[in-house]
C-alpha cells in the first residue's frame, strides 16, 4: 500500500488547518503545519519597501524563505512516508503570481511550474475546501496571522488556486462542495477516494 499523502490548498480562512488536523489523526500520519509566517513576512517587507535597491534585498530574502519552505516539503515527498500537509507548492506558486514578485523573470516562474508538477506527482490527492467556509472563520488564523477577509481578494485568490491546479496538477483534485457542510462529510468523501485508490 502506498503511503497516504494529502495536501490541502486554497485561500486563507476556508478551513484548511482544521481539515488537515482531522485527516492526520484519522490516518495516523504526520500533520505538516503551514509554517507560513516567515514567507509571508518576507513578502510583506518587500511590498512595503519603496527604495529600489532595498527592494532587491527584500526580494532576495523572500526567495531564501521560499526555497527553504519548498525544500522542507520536497524532503517530505522524498521520504517514503505519509503525511497531511497544510498548504503546498501551489500556495507558494499562487503567492508569487498574485503578488508579481518576480515580474518578468520567467525562469523563476518556470521553476515553480516544474516544482508544482513534480510535487503533484508525488502525492495521493490535493484537496480544496469551498470558499464559503471563510465567512465563519476568525479574523486571525491558528498561527496568529491576520487574515485578509476582503471578499474580492478571496474570490480572486481561490480562482487563481484552482486555475493553477487545473493547469499543473498531475494528481487527483478533490474540490469540496458547499453541500458538504460538515467536516465529517468532507472526510468521508476523501476517505472514499483513498479507499478506491488502494483497491
Amino acid at each position: 500500500m502506498q503511503p497516504i499523502r494529502i495536501a490541502i490548498t486554497g485561500t486563507s480562512g476556508v478551513g484548511k488547518t482544521t481539515l488537515v488536523k482531522v485527516l492526520a489523526e484519522k490516518y495516523q500520519v504526520p500533520y505538516i503545519p503551514e509554517n507560513w509566517n516567515g514567507l509571508f513576512q518576507a513578502l510583506k517587507d518587500y511590498k512595503t519597501e519603496k527604495e529600489p535597491e532595498r527592494q532587491k534585498e527584500k526580494v532576495q530574502r523572500f526567495v531564501q524563505e521560499l526555497n527553504q519552505w519548498l525544500r522542507h516539503r520536497r524532503q517530505l515527498c522524498d521520504d517514503n512516508q505519509g503525511f497531511v500537509m497544510d498548504r503546498c507548492v501551489f500556495d507558494a506558486f499562487k503567492m508569487v503570481i498574485h503578488e508579481h514578485v518576480f515580474g518578468k523573470e520567467t525562469e523563476a516562474i518556470k521553476k515553480l511550474i516544474q516544482q508544482s508538477i513534480n510535487f503533484s506527482k508525488s502525492i495521493s490527492c490535493i484537496v480544496v475546501p469551498p470558499l464559503s467556509n471563510w465567512m465563519t472563520q476568525e479574523a486571525v488564523n491558528q498561527e496568529g496571522m491576520k487574515r485578509n477577509n476582503n471578499l474580492h481578494h478571496k474570490i480572486y485568490s481561490q480562482s487563481l488556486t484552482i486555475g493553477l491546479l487545473e493547469q499543473f496538477c498531475h494528481t487527483k483534485k478533490i474540490y469540496l462542495s458547499t453541500k458538504l457542510s460538515s467536516t465529517e462529510q468532507r472526510i468521508e468523501l476523501i476517505d472514499n477516494y483513498l479507499s478506491a485508490l488502494n483497491k
